[in-house]
C-alpha cells in the first residue's frame, strides 16, 4: 500500500507470517503515530464458544503521512489473507475510510482458529486454555531484533511505518516506557468473551468485555482472560436482565392500557347515567 513514510520511518519492507500478529498489534499502531499529530487505533475483538474469534481493526491519519490527505486510501495490502499469513478458513476484508476523523482503513478478519495453549506458538494472541480463553497482546518492542525477531520487524513494519534508531544520536525509536502516546493516539482495544471476564489486566469490565483506552498501557502490552462458554460466570440478572426489563416495560403498557380504558368506561357510564336523568326529568 503505497505511503508518504515520515522523516523517522524505515522503508516498508515485504510482508511476512508475522504480520497478522502485527496488524492486531495497536501498540505498534500507536508507535507509528508517534511522528503524527493525531491518529487512531481502533481494536474490537470477539471470541466465541466454538473455537474461533472476530477482529475489527480502525487506523486513521490525520496529518497524511501514512494515508495520503484527499485521496481514498489504498488498503488492498491488508485484505490480502496469503499476504498477511493468516490460517486456512479465515476471512479478511480491508475498507478505505474517509471522513473528517482522516483517512485510514477498516480491516474485519473473521474466523480466527484459537488454539490450545499447550500446542499454540509462541506470541499466539488468544489460546485456549482450560475452561478459559486467555489474550495477550504483546508490548511494543524498541529493539528490531528483541523478543520478535528480525521477521516480527519486518512484519511489523509491513502493516504499519515503524520509527528507527538514529545513529547520529538524534530523534530514535519511541520508548513506551518514557515517552506518553497521551495526547497523540485515540486507542481503544476491546476484547469480547464468551462468558465472564476471569482477569481485567487492568481493563473496564463491561459484562463480557473487557476494555483498554489509555495508549500507554496498550504501548506496554495488555492480558486478559474469561469463560470460554457461553454466559458462563455471568449473574442471572445479567443474562436476562435486558428480558426482564423489556417484560416490565410491556406489562407496564398492558396496565396503562387497562386503566385508561376504565377510566373511559367509568366516564361514559357517568355520562349515561346524566343523561338518563336529563330525559326523566324533562318528562
Amino acid at each position: 500500500m503505497p505511503v508518504v513514510p515520515s522523516p523517522v520511518s524505515r522503508p516498508w519492507r515485504p510482508a511476512t507470517s508475522s504480520r497478522l500478529r502485527s496488524l492486531v498489534r495497536p501498540a505498534l499502531v500507536a508507535a507509528s503515530c508517534l511522528g503524527l499529530s493525531a491518529c487512531t487505533a481502533h481494536m474490537d475483538m470477539t471470541i466465541s464458544a466454538q473455537g474461533s474469534y472476530d477482529v475489527a481493526l480502525e487506523m486513521r491519519d490525520t496529518t497524511g503521512t501514512v494515508f495520503p490527505q484527499g485521496k481514498t486510501p489504498d488498503c488492498s495490502a491488508y485484505s490480502d489473507p496469503t499476504t498477511l499469513g493468516v490460517p486456512a478458513g479465515t476471512t479478511v476484508k480491508a475498507e478505505p475510510l474517509t471522513g473528517d476523523d482522516g483517512p485510514g482503513c477498516q480491516v474485519s478478519i473473521s474466523g480466527v482458529k484459537v488454539p490450545q495453549a499447550s500446542a499454540a506458538e509462541p506470541n499466539t494472541i488468544v489460546v485456549r486454555d482450560g475452561d478459559v480463553y486467555k489474550v495477550t497482546i504483546q508490548p511494543f518492542s524498541s529493539d528490531p531484533q528483541g523478543s520478535g525477531g528480525t521477521d516480527d520487524a519486518a512484519g511489523a513494519a509491513g502493516a504499519v511505518p515503524q520509527a528507527t534508531a538514529d545513529p547520529s544520536g538524534g530523534q530514535g525509536e519511541p520508548q513506551p516506557s518514557s515517552t506518553s502516546f497521551k495526547g497523540v493516539v485515540d486507542t481503544k482495544v476491546s476484547v469480547t468473551f464468551p462468558g465472564a471476564v476471569t482477569q481485567s489486566g487492568g481493563g473496564k469490565v463491561s459484562g463480557t468485555t473487557v476494555t483498554w483506552d489509555d495508549p500507554d498501557t496498550v504501548a506496554k502490552g495488555v492480558s486478559a482472560s474469561g469463560y470460554a462458554q457461553d454466559s458462563r460466570g455471568v449473574s442471572w440478572w445479567s443474562r436476562s436482565s435486558v428480558w426482564i426489563t423489556a417484560g416490565l416495560v410491556l406489562l407496564g403498557g398492558v396496565l396503562a392500557a387497562a386503566v385508561a380504558r376504565r377510566r373511559t368506561a367509568g366516564r361514559l357510564k357517568r355520562r349515561r347515567r346524566t343523561r338518563e336523568k336529563q330525559e326523566k326529568s324533562a318528562e
